[in-house]
């Protein structure tokens, strides 16, 4: 019987552990990222590469900016962009894409996606050429 009710107390322990995590945040400094992967700091919302302009801000709109234009992108175009835009010149193979943009489709569906992006991207200026193909590997951003 003693096996049995250190076995309950530790489940009960388990509980009270698990409901604590699921307790919600006091505030949103508190609160864990939800998409990025990365926290990010009060003040540091927004992170320009050159001529991209992309708006961070937990718990509102994301927001996209192309030469001081608004470019309007779903959410996974949205973290599609700021994927590549991250690391200028490095090229991100779709399966990356896919892991930073929280979305597990195929090849064909990541290339509709930057094919959209370019489009929405050249709306605004058409002269756009930030986004590269390089065969065999992926896409990368050109600031």
């Amino acid at each position: 019987m003693r096996g049995l009710s250190a076995i309950s107390a530790a489940l009960v322990a388990i509980g009270f552990a698990a409901a604590s995590c699921l307790a919600p945040p006091a505030s949103a400094q508190e609160a864990p990222p939800l998409l990025g992967g990365e926290a990010i700091a009060p003040g540091a919302e927004k992170s320009p590469v050159g001529e991209l302009q992309q708006e961070i801000a937990r718990f509102q709109a994301h927001a996209t900016e192309w030469s001081a234009k608004a470019v309007d992108l779903t959410l996974t175009e949205f973290w599609l962009v700021h994927s590549l835009a991250r690391y200028p010149g490095h090229v991100k193979d779709r399966e990356s894409l896919m892991r930073d943009a929280h979305i597990v489709v195929d090849d064909s569906t990541i290339t509709s996606h930057v094919k959209r992006i370019r489009r929405k991207f050249q709306t605004v200026d058409g002269a756009f050429n930030a986004i590269d193909s390089v065969y065999g590997l992926g896409y990368r951003w050109n600031s």
